[in-house]
């Protein structure tokens, strides 16, 4: 009689297993989630494995109680729990997780910033926690005046990707300002505005010295922006490329800035929860802000 091995049928035991823990895992997450603390502590009374994204969603929607009872059975978590309370404005629920020891880093700031959170982000950084160009960026991509402001007078760096931000969504008076303020800025702020025809906000930049470059044409090409590329035309705005290394270098550049400050995630974790939950729009900035401030969680 003819013997099978596991794999000669196709059976890997180890694969099931796997795949009940993500079910077992996602179930925890969701309970938390709703804040259905009994049925989470039936499911772990059933052995039920979980994760950080347990303590993610429980923090997300602000069930501290779910929270508190998570970590007391020892569920793992990580920097993302920070930065979610932050980006979901559960101060009372940052504080107790700083008071119990979880870790934070740049991204607890930077999603303060996005949400408009300055009283998060005022008790995040008064308290220690580090925060980079990030924050500036995504404060100016939203149109938050009064959060670009404090960052800026707190002494948060900026970079060319906070006036880009700003005139790529249209929002005038930050690029003025920002400018004003002594804020970088480079051939992306005209790129970004033509991208979405924002006419009056290139005219403004160029009469003050921004530079342009082929990409200002062509996004305004790409966007059927016909005023912007007559004006672009009529004041000898580049249609081509210098050289291939200038249009490879550009491309990337004008690639990079929109989808650093247009979309949104940060870790495995937050990659999973988002795609459920989060509809943030910030995740290439928080991916590089965490990558950056990987070494410096506390």
């Amino acid at each position: 009689m003819m013997k099978y091995t596991q794999e000669e049928n196709g059976y890997d035991p180890g694969s099931i297993k796997s795949t009940r823990e993500t079910i077992q895992s996602q179930i925890c997450s969701s309970l938390a989630g709703a804040g259905n603390l009994q049925s989470l502590q039936w499911a772990r009374g059933k052995s039920f494995s979980w994760d950080e994204l347990t303590c993610y969603m429980a923090t997300k929607k602000g069930h501290l109680d779910v929270l508190k009872y998570a970590r007391g059975q020892k569920c793992p978590w990580d920097s993302m729990v920070c930065a979610v309370a932050a980006g979901s404005g559960h101060l009372n629920v940052l504080r107790w997780l700083r008071e119990n020891g979880c870790p934070w880093d740049k991204v607890t700031c930077l999603k303060a910033a996005g949400s408009g959170r300055l009283d998060v982000l005022k008790w995040a950084h008064e308290n220690g926690c580090h925060w980079d160009k990030h924050a500036c960026a995504v404060a100016a991509w939203k149109g938050d005046f009064a959060v670009l402001k404090w960052l800026h007078e707190n002494g948060c760096p900026w970079d060319e990707e906070t006036c880009s931000g700003a005139a790529g969504q249209g929002h005038f008076d930050i690029v003025k300002w920002a400018h004003e303020k002594g804020c970088p800025w480079n051939e992306e702020t005209c790129a970004m505005a033509a991208w979405h025809g924002y006419l009056d906000i290139i005219q403004w930049a160029r009469s003050r010295g921004c530079p342009w470059d082929h990409m200002t044409f062509e996004n305004a090409q790409v966007g059927g922006h016909q005023e912007v590329l007559e004006w672009c035309r009529a004041n000898g705005c580049p249609d081509q490329p210098d050289s291939e290394s200038a249009s490879d270098s550009s491309s990337e550049s004008s690639s990079d800035t929109d989808s650093d400050i247009d979309s949104d995630t940060d870790s495995d974790l937050d990659s999973e929860a988002e795609s459920d939950i989060d509809s943030d729009a910030d995740s290439d900035l928080e991916s590089e802000a965490e990558s950056d401030g990987d070494n410096e969680t506390e």
